[in-house]
């Protein structure tokens, strides 16, 4: 699905996004207060429709993966981030720890002029799968970002910032810097089976995805 907030692949089998894609400059962030959770109403009417409550008294927040401050601009550019079809399952220590912590950071650089290509999900490092609710949403082990931080209104090129973590979905990680999951993009294409940068040339790719991942 492509909006004019972000681009997702979802999953009708697992009942939560593939990945999740969004660029983030500085007027994208403004005041709107955080909207209601609803159910995505342009995927297929075949696919299971995720409501809400099918993560009531779960034990897992709703967790973004295009975070609502991220499109706090106008009402409906936030409304977009509160469909269900960008939620995955994650304990609150994750979703409000080192997961939110790295979305400040990305917000905090569009503010200093940068312009961030943010992509995200979540993956599964085990096939015995943990699901939640009646509607039976898989729950992963692990959350993933790629941030790639450039001046405003200039390319991408091999002098990139690239930030790219590894975090698991579990709750002690809450006081835990973004910091300390960092990785190399390549680290994250063997985890998940995604193939990153495809749109740049095979020596701009290598060398995105050669990044040490901390921003350097």
């Amino acid at each position: 699905i492509r909006r004019p907030q972000y681009a997702l692949s979802y999953n009708d089998k697992q009942h939560i996004p593939n990945w999740v894609s969004w660029k983030l400059d500085a007027e994208d962030i403004g005041d709107e207060p955080r909207n209601n959770f609803a159910p995505d109403p342009d995927l297929p009417e075949a696919f299971t429709a995720i409501r809400p409550n099918d993560y009531t008294r779960s034990g897992y927040d709703r967790g973004h993966n295009c975070p609502s401050k991220d499109r706090s601009a106008s009402k409906e550019d936030n409304q977009a981030t509160f469909l269900m079809s960008n939620m995955t399952p994650q304990q609150h220590g994750l979703n409000a720890g080192p997961w939110e912590k790295l979305e400040e950071y990305a917000r905090d650089q569009a503010r200093d002029g940068n312009s961030c290509h943010i992509i995200a999900g979540h993956g599964f490092s085990s096939p015995d799968i943990k699901t939640i609710g009646t509607a039976q949403i898989a729950v992963p082990d692990f959350a993933w970002k790629i941030v790639v931080v450039v001046k405003k209104g200039k390319p991408v090129d091999a002098t990139a910032k690239v930030i790219a973590v590894r975090m698991p979905n579990i709750s002690t990680v809450s006081r835990k810097p973004w910091q300390d999951f960092t990785v190399k993009p390549s680290e994250l294409e063997l985890a998940t089976g995604l193939r990153f940068f495809g749109s740049f040339n095979a020596p701009l790719r290598r060398a995105l995805l050669n990044k040490p991942g901390d921003g350097s």
